[in-house]
Protein backbone atom coordinates (compact mmCIF):
# COMPACT_ATOMS: atom_id res chain seq x y z
CA UNK A 1 0.00 0.00 0.00
CA UNK A 2 2.46 2.63 -1.19
CA UNK A 3 1.27 6.14 -1.80
CA UNK A 4 3.40 9.06 -2.96
CA UNK A 5 4.15 11.35 -0.03
CA UNK A 6 4.53 15.12 -0.17
CA UNK A 7 5.84 16.82 2.95
CA UNK A 8 6.04 20.50 2.10
CA UNK A 9 5.89 22.00 5.59
CA UNK A 10 9.59 21.51 6.29
CA UNK A 11 10.56 22.64 2.78
CA UNK A 12 8.70 25.91 3.17
CA UNK A 13 10.35 26.48 6.52
CA UNK A 14 13.85 25.90 5.18
CA UNK A 15 13.63 27.92 1.97
CA UNK A 16 13.39 31.41 3.57
CA UNK A 17 16.29 30.62 5.90
CA UNK A 18 18.44 29.43 2.98
CA UNK A 19 17.72 32.55 0.94
CA UNK A 20 18.32 34.74 4.00
CA UNK A 21 21.72 33.15 4.67
CA UNK A 22 22.77 33.65 1.06
CA UNK A 23 21.78 37.31 1.21
CA UNK A 24 23.59 37.93 4.50
CA UNK A 25 26.70 36.11 3.31
CA UNK A 26 26.78 38.39 0.29
CA UNK A 27 26.29 41.42 2.53
CA UNK A 28 29.14 40.33 4.81
CA UNK A 29 31.49 39.83 1.87
CA UNK A 30 30.57 43.27 0.56
CA UNK A 31 31.23 44.80 3.97
CA UNK A 32 27.66 46.05 4.30
CA UNK A 33 26.97 44.18 7.53
CA UNK A 34 28.99 42.44 10.21
CA UNK A 35 29.55 38.75 10.84
CA UNK A 36 27.26 38.73 13.88
CA UNK A 37 24.24 38.94 11.61
CA UNK A 38 25.45 35.89 9.70
CA UNK A 39 25.90 33.94 12.94
CA UNK A 40 22.33 34.74 13.97
CA UNK A 41 21.05 33.43 10.64
CA UNK A 42 23.12 30.26 10.91
CA UNK A 43 21.85 29.61 14.45
CA UNK A 44 18.26 30.03 13.30
CA UNK A 45 18.91 27.73 10.35
CA UNK A 46 20.29 25.05 12.68
CA UNK A 47 17.19 25.33 14.85
CA UNK A 48 15.03 24.79 11.77
CA UNK A 49 17.08 21.78 10.69
CA UNK A 50 16.78 20.28 14.17
CA UNK A 51 13.02 20.73 14.07
CA UNK A 52 12.80 19.07 10.66
CA UNK A 53 14.71 16.05 11.97
CA UNK A 54 12.28 15.73 14.88
CA UNK A 55 9.35 15.96 12.49
CA UNK A 56 10.75 13.22 10.25
CA UNK A 57 11.38 10.95 13.23
CA UNK A 58 7.85 11.52 14.53
CA UNK A 59 6.50 10.71 11.08
CA UNK A 60 8.40 7.41 10.98
CA UNK A 61 7.02 6.43 14.39
CA UNK A 62 3.50 7.35 13.32
CA UNK A 63 3.82 5.25 10.16
CA UNK A 64 5.05 2.29 12.22
CA UNK A 65 2.08 2.58 14.59
CA UNK A 66 -0.32 2.89 11.66
CA UNK A 67 1.20 -0.15 9.98
CA UNK A 68 0.86 -2.19 13.18
CA UNK A 69 -2.75 -1.09 13.57
CA UNK A 70 -3.88 -1.95 10.02
CA UNK A 71 -1.63 -5.00 9.60
CA UNK A 72 0.72 -3.65 6.91
CA UNK A 73 4.50 -3.26 6.99
CA UNK A 74 5.53 0.26 7.94
CA UNK A 75 7.73 0.63 4.84
CA UNK A 76 4.72 -0.06 2.58
CA UNK A 77 2.76 2.95 3.81
CA UNK A 78 3.23 6.53 2.75
CA UNK A 79 1.18 9.66 3.14
CA UNK A 80 -0.24 11.40 0.06
CA UNK A 81 -1.09 14.85 1.33
CA UNK A 82 0.35 17.98 -0.25
CA UNK A 83 0.12 20.98 2.06
CA UNK A 84 1.13 23.75 -0.33
CA UNK A 85 -0.58 26.62 1.43
CA UNK A 86 -3.86 26.30 -0.46
CA UNK A 87 -7.33 25.60 0.88
CA UNK A 88 -8.68 22.04 0.92
CA UNK A 89 -11.97 21.10 -0.69
CA UNK A 90 -14.91 22.74 1.04
CA UNK A 91 -16.82 20.39 3.39
CA UNK A 92 -20.32 21.14 2.03
CA UNK A 93 -20.14 18.22 -0.40
CA UNK A 94 -19.79 15.84 2.57
CA UNK A 95 -22.91 17.07 4.35
CA UNK A 96 -25.85 14.73 4.83
CA UNK A 97 -28.90 15.37 6.97
CA UNK A 98 -28.70 13.53 10.31
CA UNK A 99 -32.12 11.92 9.80
CA UNK A 100 -31.07 10.33 6.50
CA UNK A 101 -27.81 9.08 8.01
CA UNK A 102 -29.31 7.57 11.16
CA UNK A 103 -30.20 4.23 9.60
CA UNK A 104 -26.66 3.89 8.22
CA UNK A 105 -24.97 3.90 11.61
CA UNK A 106 -23.96 0.70 13.34
CA UNK A 107 -25.19 1.95 16.71
CA UNK A 108 -28.71 2.54 15.44
CA UNK A 109 -28.91 -0.88 13.79
CA UNK A 110 -27.72 -2.58 16.99
CA UNK A 111 -30.41 -0.77 18.98
CA UNK A 112 -33.03 -1.92 16.48
CA UNK A 113 -31.81 -5.50 16.85
CA UNK A 114 -32.20 -5.22 20.62
CA UNK A 115 -35.80 -4.08 20.19
CA UNK A 116 -36.51 -6.99 17.83
CA UNK A 117 -34.92 -9.45 20.26
CA UNK A 118 -37.03 -8.10 23.15
CA UNK A 119 -40.20 -8.44 21.11
CA UNK A 120 -39.37 -12.03 20.16
CA UNK A 121 -38.75 -12.89 23.82
CA UNK A 122 -42.11 -11.40 24.73
CA UNK A 123 -43.88 -13.42 22.03
CA UNK A 124 -42.14 -16.59 23.21
CA UNK A 125 -43.26 -15.93 26.80
CA UNK A 126 -46.84 -15.36 25.66
CA UNK A 127 -46.73 -18.55 23.61
CA UNK A 128 -45.80 -20.60 26.67
CA UNK A 129 -49.00 -19.51 28.45
CA UNK A 130 -51.41 -20.28 25.61
CA UNK A 131 -53.47 -23.49 25.63
CA UNK A 132 -52.08 -26.34 23.58
CA UNK A 133 -54.22 -28.46 21.30
CA UNK A 134 -53.34 -32.03 20.35
CA UNK A 135 -55.19 -33.87 17.59
CA UNK A 136 -54.80 -37.58 16.97
CA UNK A 137 -56.54 -40.34 15.11
CA UNK A 138 -56.22 -43.69 13.43
CA UNK A 139 -57.84 -46.16 11.06
CA UNK A 140 -59.21 -49.40 12.64
CA UNK A 141 -60.09 -52.61 10.83
CA UNK A 142 -61.84 -55.64 12.42
CA UNK A 143 -63.35 -58.90 11.24
CA UNK A 144 -66.15 -60.29 13.41
CA UNK A 145 -68.64 -63.06 12.48
CA UNK A 146 -67.55 -63.08 8.90
CA UNK A 147 -68.15 -59.39 8.68
CA UNK A 148 -65.40 -56.91 7.99
CA UNK A 149 -65.55 -53.46 9.53
CA UNK A 150 -63.23 -50.50 9.07
CA UNK A 151 -63.67 -47.12 10.62
CA UNK A 152 -61.76 -44.01 11.61
CA UNK A 153 -61.17 -43.07 15.23
CA UNK A 154 -59.96 -39.58 16.17
CA UNK A 155 -59.58 -37.41 19.22
CA UNK A 156 -58.64 -33.93 20.30
CA UNK A 157 -57.00 -32.82 23.55
CA UNK A 158 -56.88 -29.27 24.90
CA UNK A 159 -54.32 -28.48 27.62
CA UNK A 160 -54.58 -25.27 29.65
CA UNK A 161 -51.53 -24.52 31.87
CA UNK A 162 -53.54 -23.30 34.87
CA UNK A 163 -50.87 -24.17 37.41
CA UNK A 164 -48.33 -21.89 35.65
CA UNK A 165 -50.69 -19.05 34.85
CA UNK A 166 -49.66 -16.81 37.78
CA UNK A 167 -45.93 -17.14 37.15
CA UNK A 168 -46.44 -16.87 33.42
CA UNK A 169 -48.42 -13.66 33.79
CA UNK A 170 -45.57 -12.17 35.78
CA UNK A 171 -43.07 -13.23 33.10
CA UNK A 172 -45.18 -11.62 30.38
CA UNK A 173 -45.34 -8.34 32.28
CA UNK A 174 -41.59 -8.42 32.80
CA UNK A 175 -40.91 -9.12 29.13
CA UNK A 176 -43.31 -6.38 28.10
CA UNK A 177 -41.37 -3.97 30.27
CA UNK A 178 -38.17 -5.13 28.59
CA UNK A 179 -39.68 -4.34 25.21
CA UNK A 180 -40.70 -0.87 26.37
CA UNK A 181 -37.25 -0.25 27.84
CA UNK A 182 -35.60 -1.29 24.56
CA UNK A 183 -37.91 1.02 22.60
CA UNK A 184 -37.19 3.92 24.96
CA UNK A 185 -33.48 3.26 24.70
CA UNK A 186 -33.77 3.27 20.91
CA UNK A 187 -35.51 6.64 20.97
CA UNK A 188 -33.07 8.18 23.45
CA UNK A 189 -29.93 6.90 21.77
CA UNK A 190 -31.24 7.91 18.35
CA UNK A 191 -31.56 11.49 19.57
CA UNK A 192 -28.01 11.34 20.93
CA UNK A 193 -26.75 10.00 17.61
CA UNK A 194 -28.44 12.87 15.77
CA UNK A 195 -26.86 15.35 18.17
CA UNK A 196 -23.44 13.76 17.68
CA UNK A 197 -23.80 14.05 13.90
CA UNK A 198 -24.61 17.73 14.20
CA UNK A 199 -21.75 18.32 16.62
CA UNK A 200 -19.22 16.58 14.38
CA UNK A 201 -20.46 18.61 11.41
CA UNK A 202 -20.02 21.81 13.40
CA UNK A 203 -16.49 20.68 14.24
CA UNK A 204 -15.79 20.14 10.52
CA UNK A 205 -16.95 23.62 9.55
CA UNK A 206 -15.03 25.19 12.43
CA UNK A 207 -11.87 23.33 11.43
CA UNK A 208 -12.23 24.53 7.84
CA UNK A 209 -12.52 28.13 9.04
CA UNK A 210 -9.29 27.63 10.98
CA UNK A 211 -7.58 26.53 7.76
CA UNK A 212 -8.90 29.65 6.03
CA UNK A 213 -7.44 31.82 8.78
CA UNK A 214 -4.11 29.95 8.55
CA UNK A 215 -3.93 30.52 4.79
CA UNK A 216 -4.61 34.21 5.27
CA UNK A 217 -1.92 34.35 7.96
CA UNK A 218 0.62 32.79 5.59
CA UNK A 219 -0.09 35.50 3.04
CA UNK A 220 0.35 38.22 5.64
CA UNK A 221 3.49 36.66 7.11
CA UNK A 222 5.00 36.26 3.64
CA UNK A 223 4.43 39.91 2.86
CA UNK A 224 5.85 40.93 6.24
CA UNK A 225 8.97 38.83 5.61
CA UNK A 226 9.41 40.42 2.21
CA UNK A 227 9.12 43.92 3.63
CA UNK A 228 11.53 43.21 6.46
CA UNK A 229 14.00 41.78 3.98
CA UNK A 230 13.78 44.96 1.92
CA UNK A 231 14.14 47.08 5.05
CA UNK A 232 17.20 45.09 6.13
CA UNK A 233 18.86 45.49 2.75
CA UNK A 234 18.11 49.20 2.92
CA UNK A 235 19.62 49.36 6.41
CA UNK A 236 16.42 50.52 8.12
CA UNK A 237 15.89 47.44 10.34
CA UNK A 238 18.09 45.08 12.31
CA UNK A 239 18.79 41.40 11.83
CA UNK A 240 16.66 40.68 14.91
CA UNK A 241 13.68 42.28 13.17
CA UNK A 242 14.30 40.19 10.08
CA UNK A 243 14.64 36.98 12.07
CA UNK A 244 11.44 37.80 13.94
CA UNK A 245 9.67 38.16 10.60
CA UNK A 246 11.01 34.77 9.55
CA UNK A 247 9.81 33.25 12.84
CA UNK A 248 6.34 34.62 12.22
CA UNK A 249 6.41 33.13 8.75
CA UNK A 250 7.46 29.74 10.08
CA UNK A 251 4.78 29.92 12.75
CA UNK A 252 2.13 30.68 10.13
CA UNK A 253 3.24 27.62 8.16
CA UNK A 254 3.13 25.46 11.29
CA UNK A 255 -0.36 26.70 12.12
CA UNK A 256 -1.45 25.90 8.58
CA UNK A 257 -0.17 22.32 8.76
CA UNK A 258 -1.75 21.80 12.17
CA UNK A 259 -5.12 23.24 11.19
CA UNK A 260 -5.12 21.31 7.90
CA UNK A 261 -4.41 18.04 9.73
CA UNK A 262 -7.10 18.81 12.30
CA UNK A 263 -9.57 19.46 9.50
CA UNK A 264 -8.84 16.06 7.95
CA UNK A 265 -9.36 14.40 11.35
CA UNK A 266 -12.70 16.15 11.86
CA UNK A 267 -13.81 15.15 8.38
CA UNK A 268 -13.26 11.48 9.16
CA UNK A 269 -14.98 11.77 12.51
CA UNK A 270 -18.01 13.21 10.72
CA UNK A 271 -17.98 10.47 8.08
CA UNK A 272 -17.82 7.85 10.82
CA UNK A 273 -20.62 9.49 12.79
CA UNK A 274 -22.85 9.44 9.69
CA UNK A 275 -22.18 5.78 8.94
CA UNK A 276 -19.73 6.23 6.06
Amino acid sequence: MRIARTWSGVIFRLMPAVRMQQDVEAAVEAGITNRNDLLQVQLRKNETRSTSISVENALKVSLSLLGQYIGHPADSIDIALAMDGSLPTRPEELYRTPESSLSLTTEYNLLNKQVDASRLKYKATVGKQLPTVAIGGGFIYESLMDRDHSFWVGGITVSVPLTKWWGGSHDMKQQKLQVRNAENQLADQSELLLIRMQNTWNAVTDAYKQVEIAVESISQATENLRLQSDYYHAGTCTMSDLLEAQSLYQQSRDNYVESYAQYEVKKREYLQATGR
